[in-house]
């Protein structure tokens, strides 16, 4: 047996002994433990949508009608179906040969061409999706945006009492 075909064999061992004992069935994971963040879901969709409108200003974006229906319509059903279903998930594709995808706040989701053309199929596009998608239940770009301005606040505070 080649050492390949001894690594699949593993592989198929180990992952059937997975999905047999449910490991490979988990849910998606609960967030209990709140991060700091001052602001409402509104306060979120709002800052998303002036940010993304300036940082659209620097991005090459692909307006391919049917490109750009299939990819809000994933990120749409997968919002649905997330901790965060109520959030107005837009996805747009960035002409950019690098592997990449990213959300900012308030449920805006970009993917690069390079992570298309690099993706074998769609469920390795649709786990890109997800996980960017899990970025947004998390609250990601909101907690930071909170977290600096609380740090720009306290900035002025010190600044102001010297």
């Amino acid at each position: 047996m080649t050492r390949l075909m001894h690594r699949r064999h593993m592989i198929g061992i180990l992952g059937g002994t997975l999905a047999a004992t449910g490991a490979l069935s988990a849910g998606e994971p609960r967030i209990t433990v709140q991060p700091y963040n001052t602001l409402t879901d509104e306060d979120e969709i709002e800052l998303g949508r002036i940010y993304s409108g300036q940082l659209e200003k620097s991005l090459d974006i692909l307006d391919v009608g049917p490109l750009t229906s299939y990819m809000t319509n994933a990120v749409q059903r997968l919002g649905k179906v997330s901790q965060r279903p109520n959030m107005p998930y837009q996805m747009k594709v960035v002409n950019d040969p690098a592997v990449n995808a990213f959300a900012i706040a308030g449920a805006y989701l970009y993917a690069n061409r390079g992570l298309l053309e690099w993706a074998n199929n769609e469920s390795e596009l649709m786990s890109v999706l997800s996980h960017e998608v899990g970025h947004v239940v998390g609250r990601h770009g909101a907690n930071q945006f909170s977290r600096r301005a609380h740090a720009k606040q306290l900035y002025d505070l010190l600044k102001k009492s010297i």
